[in-house]
């Protein structure tokens, strides 16, 4: 997992682990009911995970609408 984050222009993360998802996404959300598919869906199509762990290398200030590559 060497791909790093780069968000606006000076932040910069560095991906250390995929992030597995738990079950907290199938129970219901203010307006929205139980569903369970999300889960099912990333368990069935990326191996439960669903986001990254991630360490800082470089902090800065990122602002709404900031671009974010991945390099």
């Amino acid at each position: 997992m060497d791909q790093l984050i780069l968000v606006g222009s000076s932040v910069i993360l560095k991906v250390v682990a995929p992030l597995q998802r738990c079950i907290m996404v199938n129970n219901p959300q203010e307006e929205l009911k139980r569903d369970t598919r999300l889960l099912r869906y990333l368990v069935n199509k990326h191996e439960s995970t669903f986001g990254v762990w991630a360490k800082v290398e470089r902090f800065g200030e990122i602002n709404l609408g900031d671009k974010i590559f991945l390099k």
